[in-house]
């Protein structure tokens, strides 16, 4: 980044994805920003510039690099951050630290704590969305839907049922035309619910015959409670 860039950037301001901090001896609420920003849309964080929008820079010495990257330790997961050096004058630079959203590894924690970000405000992520992004990591690593399901093939599935679901997607034009006329396996194959010609978990809870033991083997239970407490 050239510092016009730079300077652009500093003129609209602070921002969700933007933030300031005049030097290095702000790291520790930079690493709190970071991770909000790594827990979001992504975002910079800019050591040399107040938050009044003035690029003052600082020195960047082996120690300010050392200090940058013991911050940048106490993340876990590893965050995925760039640091870029922008030199400004008489020897001084600005450090860009540019968080990259990962959302496979999020939510990320900094010092233990995770961190969202809200506008141009960084705060402590609510315990209740903390452990919904925790429990949505899970199934992104392993969604129970897309995994094959044992002792089912595609004669367990009910073709009626695929073919009415095939003409409702035609009906609001999310599936061509032509989708109906194809067999039952290269609609199941291009709707993702095959791999390797073996039914995924989805296409057994969706299409699976009445009358088969797999359309048994899946319950819904809900529970009703009386009053609010």
């Amino acid at each position: 980044m050239e510092l016009g860039e730079l300077g652009r950037i500093v003129a609209v301001g602070e921002s969700e994805t933007v933030e300031f901090k005049k030097s290095t001896a702000l790291l520790p609420r930079a690493g709190e920003s970071l991770c909000g920003f790594l827990n979001g849309q992504g975002g910079c964080v800019f050591l040399g510039v107040t938050p009044e929008g003035r690029i003052v820079g600082q020195q960047v010495s082996d120690k300010t690099q050392r200090e940058v990257a013991e911050m940048l330790s106490r993340f876990e997961p590893a965050a995925p951050i760039e640091i870029v050096r922008i030199p400004v004058a008489n020897g001084l630079e600005v450090l860009m630290l540019e968080a990259r959203p990962s959302p496979a590894k999020a939510p990320f924690v900094f010092e233990g704590r995770p961190y969202q970000r809200v506008g141009p405000t960084t705060s402590v992520m609510p315990h209740p969305v903390f452990e919904e992004r925790v429990m949505e990591r899970g199934y992104a690593h392993s969604p129970w839907d897309k995994a094959p399901t044992r002792g089912v093939t595609i004669d367990d599935l009910a073709p009626q049922e695929i073919i009415r679901t095939v003409r409702l997607g035609i009906e609001t034009r999310r599936l061509p035309e032509g989708t109906a006329k194809l067999g039952k396996k290269i609609i199941l194959d291009r709707l993702g619910l095959l791999k390797d010609e073996q039914p995924l978990n989805a296409a057994a809870v969706l299409f699976a015959k009445e009358n088969s033991h797999v359309a048994h083997s899946f319950l819904l239970r809900m529970a009703r409670f009386r009053g609010t407490d």
